[in-house]
């Protein structure tokens, strides 16, 4: 099985102009993460010089974690001893869960943010959508933005139609029906299961993006700029991926949402 480091150093440098970029529009300094995973961007935060992040995610173990990987506190807890960090605070709760909204604001005591991340899982939230993007919305500063990276559902559906499944050396996608599909992407010579660290397939929403600008609207959240995972390889200066790699990058868009006033 190849190795997919050239890949994740692709997407992370996609995650810090994004996060960059979201830094420069509000010069914000409390940053909101859902669906945090890890705390795979910490780097990126402290690179920006964010002051306070919450991090949420449904996912306990990637949140507590100390035993068979480091968990979001974990991590957060070994980079403070290296370097200045932004007060960092990860909980467990589901973006999809209907009561997200207030189990979130008794944590962070009714914050809102200057921005909004939600990294390769907006996909996951597409049936229980308005529930998401209502808390993004609410948690949102008029003006904050909105950012984030996902599966793009068009370009899936696109290539899921010529056949029921895609396969490549690191990439297997099978259709289920017309709202979901299979998505596994192998981690290469890590000993990760899964590139995103779960084990086996997991079903995700064919995320469609007129669809999804059209919900952010009635949220609030309007459309600054959309890319393709193949525009940003066209301006990128890293490693080149292998054909392989590009193939399974570029099912993924980015997109940025500005909170209206």
């Amino acid at each position: 099985m190849s190795d997919i480091d050239n890949l994740r150093k692709f997407h992370n440098w996609i995650k810090l102009q994004l996060i960059s970029d979201a830094k420069y529009r509000t010069n914000g300094e409390n940053l909101l993460d859902v669906a945090v995973g890890r705390g795979g961007d910490i780097f990126k935060w402290v690179k920006n010089d964010f002051k306070y992040v919450t991090g949420i995610d449904n996912d306990s173990k990637s949140i507590h974690e100390k035993k068979h990987f480091d968990g979001a506190i974990q991590r957060y807890n070994l980079i403070k001893t290296q370097m200045k960090v932004p007060r960092c605070y990860f909980w467990v709760i589901s973006a999809t869960d209907p009561d997200v909204l207030n189990k979130l604001n008794t944590k962070d005591r009714n914050c809102v943010y200057d921005v909004v991340s939600c990294q390769f899982s907006f996909h996951y939230f597409v049936k229980d959508i308005d529930i998401t993007l209502n808390m993004i919305s609410k948690k949102l500063k008029n003006g904050g933005i909105f950012i984030g990276t996902a599966s793009d559902g068009d370009l899936i559906n696109s290539n899921l139609e010529k056949t029921d499944q895609i396969s490549t050396g690191i990439l297997n996608v099978k259709k289920i029906n017309d709202s979901v599909y299979d998505y596994i992407l192998f981690p290469g010579n890590t000993d990760r299961t899964t590139y995103f660290e779960f084990r086996g397939a997991l079903p995700e929403y064919f995320l469609f993006k007129e669809y999804f600008i059209n919900k952010c609207k009635e949220y609030n959240l309007e459309l600054v700029r959309m890319n393709n995972f193949h525009e940003w390889y066209n301006v990128y200066g890293g490693k080149k991926l292998s054909e392989n790699e590009m193939h399974a990058s570029f099912f993924n868009f980015s997109f940025v949402f500005k909170k209206l006033y």
